[in-house]
């Protein structure tokens, strides 16, 4: 009786163990990164390849993994990273692609979409950036699982002004005496624009780096430039004195 009772309680406990190693397999894992070719030794041919298959692993249509931030919101960021890394062609394209991938249930397109919002569009996101932003407005654009198309339209269009390396717009400034002027009657060597939103603590961070700066300092009192002249007399607090566009 005593070898039996033995016996019954090793099968007990090799079920249970069972079962324990049987949940544990099914548990979903955790984001595998896709590994990259080693004939590819080039540290941006790496990133290249990197971008365009970080998502080759990942399972778009298990939306469970929407329920997972710590999987898939922490992969995103990841990603992000990488395309820092990347040309702006090059992470156009792997991102209009990925969210693609996504398009294989609109609960996950939904979610991706919302992240990349939160993370490239927020303003308080250390992250934004309108040039991973615009892929992500144009695959909205032309997906079919977005049916209100007013308000990415219009977030595009907001997007694609004052790029990095094309033309600023043109704009109306009242001076602190009262005068108005527009950007494109300025006639300077260089030009400053500063937008300042008050009580936005990075503005004020931006505005000490641009007083404290060898740089702008140096334009300042070789005077190449009038339009600094403000910046050498007024308290980096006192942003009324600096020209400041109607709105």
């Amino acid at each position: 009786m005593k070898y039996f009772f033995l016996f019954l309680s090793l099968l007990v406990f090799s079920n249970c163990n069972g079962q324990q190693r049987k949940t544990t397999t099914t548990e979903r894992p955790a984001f595998q990164m896709v590994s990259i070719p080693s004939m590819i030794v080039e540290h941006a041919d790496r990133a290249n390849y990197l971008a365009k298959h970080y998502w080759d692993n990942f399972d778009f249509a298990d939306t469970a993994y929407i329920h997972m931030p710590q999987i898939t919101e922490q992969a995103l960021v990841d990603y992000i990273d990488v395309l820092y890394l990347v040309s702006d062609s090059v992470s156009s394209v792997a991102i209009k692609e990925m969210l693609k991938k996504a398009e294989v249930d609109s609960s996950m397109f939904v979610y991706f979409t919302d992240l990349y919002e939160k993370y490239l569009y927020d303003p308080n996101s250390p992250m934004r950036n309108d040039e991973l932003y615009i892929p992500v407005l144009e695959a909205m654009l032309t997906s079919s699982i977005v049916t209100e198309k007013i308000r990415p339209a219009h977030l595009l269009e907001l997007a694609q002004k004052n790029r990095v390396g094309e033309k600023a717009s043109d704009f109306i400034y009242t001076l602190a005496n009262g005068k108005n002027g527009t950007l494109y009657t300025i006639r300077s060597d260089y030009t400053l624009l500063f937008f300042y939103n008050p009580g936005c603590h990075t503005c004020k961070e931006i505005l000490e780096q641009l007083t404290s700066s060898l740089g702008v300092n140096y334009l300042i009192k070789e005077k190449k430039n009038n339009d600094f002249s403000c910046l050498s007399r007024r308290r980096p607090d006192r942003m009324e004195h600096l020209p400041v566009a109607n709105t």
